[in-house]
């Protein structure tokens, strides 16, 4: 999924150099990518990370801390946990918080705590983006979309398939109940494809009980 891991680090490096020149990149790159390469992980990994960078790229604005959250938003993950955000925000905050601007930090970790799946639908400009970035693969091809959904199904391998079908089909229904997935003008027009996937998913589930 685009950008190679050599730019990811590049990408890092820039993030550091314009908002934290006290910390190591080295230092915070083993971390991150030690983190998101952990062998359970299948979709919350770096190609995690580099679809949503480069979503942010593409659509903006360039909100550093918007930049920081996507880092640190999955960095703790575990499937059987219910509290990740909140570990993940912990993490960045015992990392990157003694060494960034105050205001910018709280930001950050406002930002990573947008991103728990049953939280309401942010008001929020950059929560919204950050929500919006987050659920992008939803409006991916569908052959891409059905990598994501299988990679999440393997993320949950120990959950026997008549739980996991149950569970799934009430999370994405949350998302069709939605009026709206995407909140920002700059995914809107991906809803639409979204809504296709995540219902073909659904049927899909149903179709196997």
């Amino acid at each position: 999924m685009g950008m190679s891991t050599a730019i990811l680090q590049q990408q890092l490096a820039a993030l550091v150099a314009r908002s934290c020149q006290e910390i190591s990149t080295a230092r915070l790159w083993k971390l991150v990518s030690q983190a998101y390469q952990e062998p359970h992980r299948h979709y919350h990994n770096l190609d995690h990370i580099r679809f949503m960078l480069a979503g942010w790229e593409a659509h903006g604005p360039r909100d550093d801390a918007v930049a920081w959250a996507i880092w640190f938003h999955d960095v703790v993950y575990d499937p059987r946990a219910t509290e990740n955000e909140a570990a993940s925000a912990a993490c960045f905050r015992r990392e990157l918080g003694p060494f960034l601007e105050r205001t910018m930090a709280a930001d950050v970790e406002r930002l990573i705590i947008a991103t728990v799946p049953s939280a309401p639908p942010p008001t929020h400009p950059d929560e919204q983006l950050i929500s919006d970035l987050d659920l992008s693969i939803l409006a991916s091809t569908p052959e891409i979309y059905d990598a994501y959904a299988r990679a999440v199904r393997q993320e949950y391998a120990f959950v026997s398939e008549p739980d996991f079908a149950r569970g799934r089909v009430a999370v994405m229904s949350g998302f069709l109940d939605r009026e709206r997935i995407y909140l920002t003008k700059a995914f809107r027009h991906h809803e639409k494809r979204a809504r296709e996937n995540v219902a073909r998913e659904i049927a899909a589930w149903k179709g196997r009980g």
